[in-house]
Protein backbone atom coordinates (compact mmCIF):
# COMPACT_ATOMS: atom_id res chain seq x y z
CA UNK A 1 0.00 0.00 0.00
CA UNK A 2 1.66 3.38 -1.09
CA UNK A 3 0.97 6.55 0.63
CA UNK A 4 1.06 10.29 -1.66
CA UNK A 5 0.79 13.66 0.26
CA UNK A 6 -2.63 14.49 0.19
CA UNK A 7 -3.34 17.83 2.58
CA UNK A 8 -1.72 19.79 5.07
CA UNK A 9 -3.50 22.07 8.16
CA UNK A 10 -2.19 24.67 10.29
CA UNK A 11 -3.89 23.23 13.75
CA UNK A 12 -5.09 20.12 15.68
CA UNK A 13 -7.56 18.64 13.68
CA UNK A 14 -8.34 17.93 10.33
CA UNK A 15 -11.64 17.49 8.30
CA UNK A 16 -11.97 15.51 4.89
CA UNK A 17 -14.38 16.70 3.13
CA UNK A 18 -13.57 14.32 -0.45
CA UNK A 19 -14.55 11.28 0.95
CA UNK A 20 -17.16 8.89 -0.06
CA UNK A 21 -19.41 6.87 2.02
CA UNK A 22 -19.07 3.25 2.81
CA UNK A 23 -15.27 3.38 1.51
CA UNK A 24 -12.07 2.68 4.00
CA UNK A 25 -9.52 5.50 3.82
CA UNK A 26 -5.96 5.42 5.44
CA UNK A 27 -3.85 8.12 6.64
CA UNK A 28 -0.56 8.91 8.02
CA UNK A 29 0.20 12.27 9.64
CA UNK A 30 2.86 14.04 10.56
CA UNK A 31 3.98 16.80 12.56
CA UNK A 32 5.68 20.37 11.05
CA UNK A 33 8.09 22.83 13.27
CA UNK A 34 9.77 25.59 11.74
CA UNK A 35 11.39 26.20 15.26
CA UNK A 36 13.48 22.64 14.91
CA UNK A 37 16.06 21.41 13.46
CA UNK A 38 14.24 18.36 12.08
CA UNK A 39 11.53 20.24 10.52
CA UNK A 40 9.16 16.96 9.99
CA UNK A 41 8.55 14.18 11.76
CA UNK A 42 8.80 10.80 10.55
CA UNK A 43 4.82 9.63 9.33
CA UNK A 44 2.83 7.84 11.55
CA UNK A 45 1.51 4.44 11.54
CA UNK A 46 -1.52 4.26 8.96
CA UNK A 47 -4.77 5.22 10.50
CA UNK A 48 -8.09 2.81 8.72
CA UNK A 49 -11.17 5.09 8.63
CA UNK A 50 -14.42 3.49 7.68
CA UNK A 51 -16.88 6.43 6.55
CA UNK A 52 -20.38 5.28 6.99
CA UNK A 53 -23.56 6.51 8.42
CA UNK A 54 -23.96 7.39 12.26
CA UNK A 55 -25.57 4.61 13.91
CA UNK A 56 -29.19 4.34 14.76
CA UNK A 57 -31.49 1.83 17.22
CA UNK A 58 -34.30 1.81 14.02
CA UNK A 59 -36.67 -1.01 15.42
CA UNK A 60 -37.46 -2.74 18.90
CA UNK A 61 -39.38 -5.70 18.82
CA UNK A 62 -40.89 -7.53 21.59
CA UNK A 63 -41.07 -11.15 21.80
CA UNK A 64 -43.70 -13.04 24.45
CA UNK A 65 -41.91 -13.81 27.59
CA UNK A 66 -40.19 -11.32 28.22
CA UNK A 67 -37.52 -10.47 25.23
CA UNK A 68 -36.79 -7.47 22.83
CA UNK A 69 -34.31 -7.33 19.95
CA UNK A 70 -33.07 -4.12 19.25
CA UNK A 71 -32.16 -3.77 15.37
CA UNK A 72 -29.53 -0.81 14.74
CA UNK A 73 -28.91 1.05 11.06
CA UNK A 74 -25.07 0.49 11.48
CA UNK A 75 -23.04 -3.37 12.10
CA UNK A 76 -22.50 -3.27 16.29
CA UNK A 77 -19.48 -4.27 18.31
CA UNK A 78 -18.75 -8.26 19.29
CA UNK A 79 -18.19 -6.67 23.10
CA UNK A 80 -21.45 -7.14 24.65
CA UNK A 81 -22.80 -3.60 26.34
CA UNK A 82 -23.32 -2.78 29.84
CA UNK A 83 -27.06 -3.56 31.82
CA UNK A 84 -26.96 -0.24 32.48
CA UNK A 85 -26.53 1.19 28.53
CA UNK A 86 -30.12 0.29 27.59
CA UNK A 87 -33.18 2.24 29.54
CA UNK A 88 -37.14 0.91 28.91
CA UNK A 89 -39.86 3.42 30.30
CA UNK A 90 -43.48 3.87 29.69
CA UNK A 91 -46.69 2.28 30.95
CA UNK A 92 -46.31 4.33 33.93
CA UNK A 93 -43.91 2.11 35.38
CA UNK A 94 -40.76 3.08 36.73
CA UNK A 95 -37.27 2.98 34.63
CA UNK A 96 -35.65 -0.51 34.43
CA UNK A 97 -32.75 -2.25 32.55
CA UNK A 98 -32.65 -5.74 31.20
CA UNK A 99 -31.16 -8.67 32.90
CA UNK A 100 -29.16 -10.01 30.27
CA UNK A 101 -27.76 -8.25 26.98
CA UNK A 102 -26.57 -10.75 24.36
CA UNK A 103 -25.34 -10.50 20.58
CA UNK A 104 -28.15 -11.90 17.78
CA UNK A 105 -26.59 -10.70 14.62
CA UNK A 106 -24.23 -8.49 13.19
CA UNK A 107 -27.09 -5.57 13.50
CA UNK A 108 -28.86 -6.79 16.33
CA UNK A 109 -28.75 -7.29 20.05
CA UNK A 110 -31.43 -9.33 21.99
CA UNK A 111 -32.64 -8.20 25.93
CA UNK A 112 -33.77 -10.30 28.04
CA UNK A 113 -36.32 -8.74 31.10
CA UNK A 114 -36.19 -9.44 34.58
CA UNK A 115 -39.99 -10.19 34.48
CA UNK A 116 -42.89 -10.13 31.88
CA UNK A 117 -44.10 -6.56 31.75
CA UNK A 118 -47.96 -5.15 31.96
CA UNK A 119 -49.04 -5.11 28.28
CA UNK A 120 -48.50 -1.39 26.87
CA UNK A 121 -46.57 1.13 25.00
CA UNK A 122 -42.47 1.43 26.04
CA UNK A 123 -39.47 2.95 25.21
CA UNK A 124 -36.01 1.85 24.99
CA UNK A 125 -33.11 4.39 24.74
CA UNK A 126 -29.36 3.34 24.17
CA UNK A 127 -26.46 5.50 25.74
CA UNK A 128 -22.80 5.35 25.41
CA UNK A 129 -22.53 2.95 23.13
CA UNK A 130 -20.30 3.04 19.71
CA UNK A 131 -20.58 0.80 16.49
CA UNK A 132 -18.43 -1.63 14.64
CA UNK A 133 -15.86 0.65 13.62
CA UNK A 134 -15.61 2.60 17.10
CA UNK A 135 -17.90 5.26 16.34
CA UNK A 136 -20.33 6.62 18.95
CA UNK A 137 -23.90 5.42 18.14
CA UNK A 138 -26.92 7.60 18.47
CA UNK A 139 -28.58 8.04 21.82
CA UNK A 140 -32.00 7.73 19.91
CA UNK A 141 -35.37 6.42 21.43
CA UNK A 142 -37.98 4.01 20.01
CA UNK A 143 -40.79 2.79 20.87
CA UNK A 144 -42.20 -1.08 21.17
CA UNK A 145 -45.79 -2.80 21.94
CA UNK A 146 -46.10 -5.14 24.53
CA UNK A 147 -48.90 -7.82 24.00
CA UNK A 148 -48.81 -10.76 26.20
CA UNK A 149 -51.41 -13.37 25.50
CA UNK A 150 -52.88 -15.64 28.74
CA UNK A 151 -50.59 -18.71 28.03
CA UNK A 152 -47.62 -19.49 29.74
CA UNK A 153 -43.80 -19.55 27.34
CA UNK A 154 -41.36 -22.07 28.23
CA UNK A 155 -37.90 -20.10 27.35
CA UNK A 156 -34.12 -20.60 28.01
CA UNK A 157 -33.29 -18.00 31.15
CA UNK A 158 -29.60 -18.68 31.83
CA UNK A 159 -26.46 -20.28 30.40
CA UNK A 160 -23.17 -20.88 31.86
CA UNK A 161 -19.56 -22.51 31.67
CA UNK A 162 -19.67 -25.08 34.98
CA UNK A 163 -16.72 -26.71 33.86
CA UNK A 164 -14.25 -27.58 31.44
CA UNK A 165 -15.98 -29.39 29.10
CA UNK A 166 -19.48 -28.89 30.60
CA UNK A 167 -22.82 -25.96 30.15
CA UNK A 168 -25.39 -25.18 32.86
CA UNK A 169 -28.73 -24.49 31.08
CA UNK A 170 -31.49 -22.76 32.96
CA UNK A 171 -35.18 -22.99 31.95
CA UNK A 172 -37.88 -20.55 33.22
CA UNK A 173 -39.93 -23.63 33.86
CA UNK A 174 -39.31 -27.71 34.76
CA UNK A 175 -38.29 -29.37 32.38
CA UNK A 176 -39.55 -32.64 30.79
CA UNK A 177 -37.44 -35.27 31.50
CA UNK A 178 -37.57 -37.38 27.92
CA UNK A 179 -36.77 -34.08 25.54
CA UNK A 180 -34.31 -32.16 27.57
CA UNK A 181 -32.03 -35.53 27.61
CA UNK A 182 -31.87 -35.65 23.73
CA UNK A 183 -28.63 -34.52 22.86
CA UNK A 184 -29.95 -33.75 19.20
CA UNK A 185 -32.12 -30.90 20.59
CA UNK A 186 -28.72 -29.15 21.40
CA UNK A 187 -26.47 -26.81 19.18
CA UNK A 188 -23.42 -25.10 20.04
CA UNK A 189 -21.66 -22.66 17.70
CA UNK A 190 -19.02 -21.34 16.28
CA UNK A 191 -17.32 -24.92 16.55
CA UNK A 192 -20.20 -27.34 16.22
CA UNK A 193 -19.00 -28.51 19.57
CA UNK A 194 -21.76 -31.50 20.19
CA UNK A 195 -23.71 -32.22 23.56
CA UNK A 196 -23.01 -35.87 24.49
CA UNK A 197 -24.75 -36.47 27.65
CA UNK A 198 -27.50 -34.43 29.62
CA UNK A 199 -28.30 -34.73 33.24
CA UNK A 200 -30.82 -32.93 35.38
CA UNK A 201 -31.07 -31.14 38.61
CA UNK A 202 -32.84 -32.90 40.82
CA UNK A 203 -33.38 -30.15 43.30
CA UNK A 204 -33.99 -27.69 40.81
CA UNK A 205 -35.78 -28.99 37.74
CA UNK A 206 -35.70 -25.70 35.83
CA UNK A 207 -31.47 -26.86 35.81
CA UNK A 208 -29.86 -29.31 33.27
CA UNK A 209 -26.52 -29.78 33.06
CA UNK A 210 -24.79 -30.65 29.55
CA UNK A 211 -21.34 -32.39 28.86
CA UNK A 212 -19.34 -31.78 25.88
CA UNK A 213 -17.48 -33.94 23.57
CA UNK A 214 -13.87 -33.60 24.82
CA UNK A 215 -12.35 -32.10 22.15
CA UNK A 216 -14.23 -29.25 23.49
CA UNK A 217 -12.01 -25.35 22.88
CA UNK A 218 -14.65 -23.24 25.28
CA UNK A 219 -12.84 -19.98 26.32
CA UNK A 220 -11.50 -16.90 25.65
CA UNK A 221 -10.48 -17.47 21.76
CA UNK A 222 -11.69 -14.55 20.44
CA UNK A 223 -15.27 -15.82 19.41
CA UNK A 224 -18.60 -15.10 20.49
CA UNK A 225 -20.40 -18.95 21.94
CA UNK A 226 -24.44 -19.05 21.50
CA UNK A 227 -26.36 -21.86 22.61
CA UNK A 228 -29.44 -22.86 20.58
CA UNK A 229 -32.44 -25.18 21.74
CA UNK A 230 -34.55 -26.96 20.00
CA UNK A 231 -37.66 -29.25 20.45
CA UNK A 232 -37.66 -29.56 24.36
CA UNK A 233 -40.60 -29.08 26.57
CA UNK A 234 -41.63 -28.05 30.40
CA UNK A 235 -42.95 -30.47 32.87
CA UNK A 236 -46.73 -29.40 31.68
CA UNK A 237 -46.17 -30.06 27.94
CA UNK A 238 -44.92 -26.67 26.86
CA UNK A 239 -42.91 -26.48 23.59
CA UNK A 240 -39.88 -24.30 24.14
CA UNK A 241 -40.57 -20.61 22.28
CA UNK A 242 -38.68 -19.97 19.08
CA UNK A 243 -35.91 -17.59 18.29
CA UNK A 244 -34.80 -15.38 20.98
CA UNK A 245 -36.01 -17.32 23.58
CA UNK A 246 -34.38 -20.52 22.99
CA UNK A 247 -31.08 -19.12 22.67
CA UNK A 248 -28.46 -17.67 24.71
CA UNK A 249 -24.64 -16.40 24.05
CA UNK A 250 -21.47 -16.43 26.05
CA UNK A 251 -18.06 -14.51 25.51
CA UNK A 252 -14.85 -15.26 27.68
CA UNK A 253 -11.82 -13.32 28.06
CA UNK A 254 -9.02 -12.98 30.78
CA UNK A 255 -7.69 -11.43 33.61
CA UNK A 256 -3.61 -11.38 32.53
CA UNK A 257 -1.98 -12.56 29.69
CA UNK A 258 -0.09 -15.76 31.40
CA UNK A 259 -1.91 -18.05 28.84
CA UNK A 260 -1.80 -16.42 25.86
CA UNK A 261 -1.29 -18.39 22.38
CA UNK A 262 -1.52 -17.86 19.18
CA UNK A 263 -3.50 -20.45 16.63
CA UNK A 264 -2.90 -21.88 14.36
CA UNK A 265 0.92 -22.01 15.01
CA UNK A 266 2.25 -23.30 13.45
CA UNK A 267 0.29 -21.15 10.60
CA UNK A 268 -0.13 -22.84 7.44
CA UNK A 269 -1.67 -21.44 3.97
CA UNK A 270 -3.20 -24.64 3.54
CA UNK A 271 -5.46 -24.52 6.77
CA UNK A 272 -7.74 -22.86 4.41
CA UNK A 273 -7.84 -19.26 6.50
CA UNK A 274 -6.16 -16.32 5.84
CA UNK A 275 -5.79 -14.83 9.39
CA UNK A 276 -4.12 -16.59 13.17
CA UNK A 277 -5.61 -15.89 16.51
CA UNK A 278 -4.32 -14.48 19.70
CA UNK A 279 -6.18 -15.99 22.09
CA UNK A 280 -6.57 -16.06 26.29
CA UNK A 281 -6.10 -11.96 26.12
CA UNK A 282 -7.68 -9.61 28.41
CA UNK A 283 -10.49 -7.63 26.58
CA UNK A 284 -7.82 -4.76 26.47
CA UNK A 285 -4.65 -5.80 24.99
CA UNK A 286 -2.25 -4.55 22.56
CA UNK A 287 0.45 -6.61 20.55
CA UNK A 288 3.09 -5.71 18.27
CA UNK A 289 4.49 -8.21 15.78
CA UNK A 290 7.93 -8.17 14.82
CA UNK A 291 9.77 -10.27 12.79
CA UNK A 292 12.96 -11.83 13.56
CA UNK A 293 15.12 -9.18 12.53
CA UNK A 294 13.58 -7.00 14.94
CA UNK A 295 11.67 -4.87 12.80
CA UNK A 296 8.11 -3.89 13.69
CA UNK A 297 5.27 -4.61 11.46
CA UNK A 298 2.41 -3.63 13.15
CA UNK A 299 0.13 -2.92 16.20
CA UNK A 300 -3.35 -4.65 16.50
CA UNK A 301 -5.64 -4.08 19.51
CA UNK A 302 -8.34 -6.36 20.98
CA UNK A 303 -11.35 -4.36 23.11
CA UNK A 304 -14.12 -6.19 21.81
CA UNK A 305 -14.44 -8.33 24.77
CA UNK A 306 -13.99 -11.87 23.71
CA UNK A 307 -10.63 -13.24 24.75
CA UNK A 308 -8.89 -13.22 21.08
CA UNK A 309 -8.11 -10.58 18.36
CA UNK A 310 -7.40 -11.98 14.84
CA UNK A 311 -4.42 -10.86 12.48
CA UNK A 312 -4.45 -11.21 8.55
CA UNK A 313 -1.12 -11.90 8.25
CA UNK A 314 -0.34 -8.07 6.75
CA UNK A 315 2.22 -5.55 7.80
CA UNK A 316 0.93 -1.77 8.74
CA UNK A 317 1.42 -0.99 4.91
CA UNK A 318 -1.02 -3.46 3.76
CA UNK A 319 1.47 -5.94 2.38
CA UNK A 320 1.42 -10.09 2.99
CA UNK A 321 4.21 -11.34 5.28
CA UNK A 322 6.14 -13.85 4.06
CA UNK A 323 7.38 -17.76 5.38
CA UNK A 324 9.27 -17.41 8.74
CA UNK A 325 9.53 -16.85 12.88
CA UNK A 326 7.45 -13.71 13.95
CA UNK A 327 7.81 -12.61 17.90
CA UNK A 328 4.79 -10.60 19.91
CA UNK A 329 4.78 -8.57 22.61
CA UNK A 330 1.57 -8.04 24.43
CA UNK A 331 0.56 -5.68 27.25
CA UNK A 332 -2.91 -5.54 28.54
CA UNK A 333 -5.19 -4.24 31.30
CA UNK A 334 -7.54 -6.45 33.33
CA UNK A 335 -11.57 -5.33 33.95
CA UNK A 336 -10.30 -3.13 36.80
CA UNK A 337 -8.35 -0.99 34.36
CA UNK A 338 -5.04 -1.65 35.74
CA UNK A 339 -1.84 -2.68 33.78
CA UNK A 340 -0.54 -6.31 33.12
CA UNK A 341 2.88 -8.17 33.04
CA UNK A 342 3.46 -8.28 29.78
CA UNK A 343 3.78 -11.65 27.70
CA UNK A 344 6.05 -12.48 24.66
CA UNK A 345 6.50 -14.97 22.33
CA UNK A 346 7.15 -16.85 18.95
CA UNK A 347 4.87 -18.02 16.25
CA UNK A 348 5.56 -19.82 13.00
CA UNK A 349 4.10 -18.55 9.19
CA UNK A 350 4.49 -21.37 6.26
CA UNK A 351 3.42 -20.61 2.97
Amino acid sequence: MSFVLYDSVNGNNYTDANIINRKNYFYKVSAIDDQNPVRESMLSDPVNVYIHNKSKLISADYSAGGFIVLKYSERIPTLIPNLESFVISGNSEPPFNPKNITVKSNYEYFLTLNSIPVNGIYNVKASGLSDFYGSPADSNSISFTVQEADSQKFYLAKLELSGENRLTVEFNLEVDSITVKNTANYKFEPFNISVTSVTIDNSDRRKAYLDLEKRSVIGATGKNYIMKISNVFSSGGIKITEGAGSSFGLIFNKENLNEMYVYPNPYSINNGQDYITFANITRNTSIEIYDLKGKFLITISETDGNGGVEWNLKDGGGNSVPTGIYIYRATGKNSDGNDVEEKTGKFAVVK
